[in-house]
This record gives structure tokens, C-alpha cells and sequence, in this order.
């Protein structure tokens, strides 16, 4: 028997937070995010979330889903 496996790519909408106001979300693959940041081994979306919320300025960071 005779299985053909097919990869399929992992897009990541990932969005960047400033001061509370949402920026635009791009779309990035694993592969890409692993070029964007170097010095993570990123294997799903979420493994590059920077969010936190500040009490004075509110959401900052960047979210991937």
C-alpha cells in the first residue's frame, strides 16, 4: 500500500498592538515567522505572542493566531 503524505503550510494572522490600537494583521507562514524571528524556533503562531496590557497605555506587543 502506497500513502501519499501532502504538507500543507500553517498561515499565521498576526497582528501588532500599540497603545491599545490595533494595527494591521498580516498573514505569515511558520517558515516566515521563523525568518522574521531567529532567535525563537517557532513552531505554531502563538509561539511569537508579545501582547501584554500595561495599565497606563493598555495593549502592546504582537498577537499571532
Amino acid at each position: 500500500m502506497v500513502a501519499a503524505f501532502t504538507s500543507c503550510k500553517k498561515v499565521c494572522n498576526c497582528t501588532t498592538y500599540v497603545a491599545d490600537d490595533e494595527g494591521t494583521t498580516y498573514e505569515y507562514t511558520v517558515s516566515q515567522l521563523n525568518d522574521l524571528f531567529p532567535d525563537i524556533e517557532v513552531k505554531k503562531c502563538t509561539d511569537v505572542n508579545t501582547v501584554e496590557t500595561l495599565e497606563i497605555v493598555g495593549k502592546n506587543g504582537t498577537e499571532c493566531k
